[in-house]
Order: C-alpha cells, then structure tokens, then sequence
C-alpha cells in the first residue's frame, strides 16, 4: 500500500512538473535566492512573500507548489514553520535548508531526555 501511495505521489509531481514547469522555475529560482541571504533555508511562505515584493502574480494554491523543493539533490529538510498567508489557518510548512550549506544553524533534537530546570 505504502509503494503505491508513493508511486502515486511521484507521478503527480512528474505531472506537475510538465504542466507547471514554467511556474516551478520561477518558483524554484525565487527559493534559491531567498535562501541563499536567509541562512540558506526556506519555506514556500517564503516564495511566496518574494514573488509578491517582485510583483509577480503566482497561485501559490494549486497542488504544483508541492514540487517547489522535490529536488532532494537542492534542499533537505530542515523543520516546520507556521503558515504567514491569509488563508494558512495556523498551519505549518515545511522549511528546506540548501544541500551545503556551511551556515553555523543546526536543528535542535527534541528526541533525547529532557530535564526541566526550575528557577528558585
């Protein structure tokens, strides 16, 4: 079930690559070059903030948005982050973090033991 669900997902980023490729470029360079003055991450929310700035008329609600940091060879994940738009509804998106990137910012582990220090 889960192989399918997965091959179900590619193929609809593969669709939207051929249906919004023009979108995803813009998109895609937009990202790059927030990133690359933010500490090299970036969340659509992000993009989407810089395309406004620009003046660029860009549906961000259509599903091709969902491709904007496929490319895992670019971006890894780095956490979440709320939704700034209007209609975010207290939502999270992901933020991405440059492939390479040297900057100093680590993500912190929740995972381990954690010790409450109480003042006195």
């Amino acid at each position: 079930m889960i192989n399918l669900e997965l091959g179900l997902k590619e193929r609809a980023l593969d669709e939207n690559e051929k249906n919004h490729g023009d979108l995803l470029s813009c998109a895609r360079s937009l990202a790059e070059e927030f990133a690359q003055h933010h500490e090299g991450l970036c969340s659509v929310e992000d993009v989407r903030m810089l395309a406004s700035q620009r003046g660029l008329c860009i549906n961000f609600s259509r599903n091709w948005v969902g491709a904007l940091f496929r490319d895992r060879t670019v971006w890894e994940y780095f956490d979440m982050v709320p939704a700034a738009h209007k209609g975010g509804h207290a939502r999270r998106v992901m933020r991405w973090r440059l492939k390479g990137n040297r900057n100093p910012i680590e993500k912190i582990d929740f995972s381990g033991p954690r010790q409450l220090f109480l003042m006195a």
